[in-house]
């Protein structure tokens, strides 16, 4: 049985969240409305969950300090129908509208996944989808079905899953490497600055920082070698970390 309790969130917190689960019913029902094939006819919103650090009661709200930092509202909803998890045929107008709504303080975010797509990541032991089975909470539902129960990985298939995700994220960032070193090449300075994303790896702590001086047009090319020092000192470390992970 999953969580239902918000107690440990402050009320007006309560009410926020309240509000965003109205622009999502909404803006779905009015999206459902707009078409006449079957599907949509039939389509429902099956759950809605809280996860993430308001899920789990770590949650920040901050706002008023020198870092300013407020945790975010992670919210995953569960429809009914693979089509229905298309973001901009049905639920762009509500992200748009949630984040304009002078209601809502905290950021939220939401993703959306069918039923049949949940369950079956659960059934093989999906990280992310098992943690929401765990601590998240339920905020709305169309009826009682559980969820599918999570699968028990062993150890040798929890390697195998970290290893696909950490080859992966090198992978990535190999890539941008590569755009930085092109762009370098070419004496573009800023978008060798500016080119790689923020990114943190899913295995270990080893991220790429995308700014070095605060002005796009005014990057020295001292700013760009030390940049190209932090790039390539992690990407040592990820091929030191690759190595051990093998």
């Amino acid at each position: 049985m999953m969580k239902s309790s918000l107690d440990h969130i402050p009320h007006r917190k309560q009410r926020e969240l309240a509000r965003a689960l109205e622009i999502l019913h909404e803006e779905f029902e009015d999206a459902l409305n707009e078409g006449t094939s079957d599907f949509k006819k039939r389509g429902r919103i099956l759950k809605i969950i809280l996860f993430g650090s308001y899920a789990r009661g770590t949650f920040v709200d901050e706002p008023h300090t020198m870092k300013g930092y407020r945790s975010d509202f992670d919210l995953l909803v569960i429809v009914n129908n693979r089509k229905l998890t298309d973001h901009a045929t049905y639920w762009y107008k509500a992200a748009d509208r949630i984040i304009r709504d002078s209601f809502i303080e905290t950021p939220t975010q939401f993703i959306v996944h069918s039923l049949r797509e949940v369950n079956t990541e659960l059934k093989k032991g999906n990280f992310f989808f098992s943690d929401i089975r765990k601590e998240g909470i339920v905020l709305y539902e169309l009826d009682d079905e559980p969820l599918a129960e999570p699968k028990l990985l062993t150890a040798e298939e929890r390697l195998a899953v970290a290893r696909g995700h950490f080859e992966a994220k090198v992978r990535f960032a190999e890539g941008l490497f590569d755009g930085y070193e092109f762009h370098l090449s070419k004496q573009r300075f800023g978008h060798a600055a500016f080119g790689p994303t923020p990114r943190k790896c899913s295995y270990g702590e080893a991220s790429i920082q995308s700014r070095v001086c605060g002005d796009f047009e005014n990057c020295s090319s001292d700013d760009n070698l030390a940049f190209e020092r932090g790039v390539r000192s992690i990407a040592s470390s990820i091929g030191a970390c690759l190595a051990i992970s093998r």
